[in-house]
């Protein structure tokens, strides 16, 4: 074994390096991958938040909302579907679309809230950074 090693050592030597700068190298790809998908996560959370602050700022009696799975539209606008104070039927629910930095209120058939005006810290908010797929 000795004699192996021996005349052997520089390419054992290369072959260990080579294996320790692949690994390092896979290591840093995953990384990468982990940031920028908490970096999409804690993006979607703040657009989450910003629509829920908008209907908020826009509805009296909202006391929960849960987002769904967001989709993008071919045309790059994305649509945030939610569920208002639990009423979960096709005839209560509602999605809000993101053309650029500002929400919209879409589609609704029938709100389960009054027009005025609820304070966001009384609402609790169920976030959804799943993208619909």
């Amino acid at each position: 074994m000795k004699e192996f090693i021996k005349k052997h050592y520089k390419g054992l030597l290369i072959a260990f390096g080579l294996l320790i700068c692949i690994g390092g190298f896979a290591m840093e790809k995953n990384n990468e991958e982990e940031r920028k998908e908490a970096i999409r996560v804690e993006h979607v959370k703040k657009v989450e938040y910003k629509i829920a602050k908008d209907f908020a700022d826009h509805y009296a009696g909202v006391k929960k909302i849960k987002f769904g799975n967001y989709f993008v539209l071919p045309m790059g606008t994305v649509e945030f579907p939610m569920i208002i104070n639990g009423l979960d039927d096709s005839e209560h629910r509602l999605t809000y679309r993101m053309d650029g930095w500002k929400p919209d209120l879409d589609t609704f058939d029938k709100l389960p809230v009054k027009d005025g005006k609820s304070n966001i810290n009384d609402i609790k908010i169920i976030y959804n950074t799943d993208e619909k797929s």
